[in-house]
């Protein structure tokens, strides 16, 4: 169902990893790296065309997430409307 409505997700990590900047087209629309510390990152989810205008949605809706790599749970679950 996500790839009805979602055409891309992108992952804005902090500049020491390369590439900092993921594209992912398909789900599950998910990225994994190694560190240490803590920095937020953004995610962008690029809607595709019909669910976007359909719902009266924008293109894109960006969302910031304070990832911190010490912590057990490194993931956010974010519920879109």
């Amino acid at each position: 169902m996500g790839d009805r409505l979602v055409a891309a997700v992108d992952f804005d990590l902090h500049p020491t990893f390369t590439p900092s900047s993921v594209r992912v087209k398909q789900a599950p629309y998910t990225v994994s790296r190694l560190g240490w510390g803590s920095f937020e990152i953004a995610v962008t989810v690029h809607w595709q065309a019909q669910a976007a205008g359909g719902a009266g949605l924008p293109a894109t809706s960006t969302y910031r997430h304070m990832l911190r790599f010490e912590d057990d749970e490194t993931s956010a679950t974010v519920a879109v409307a």
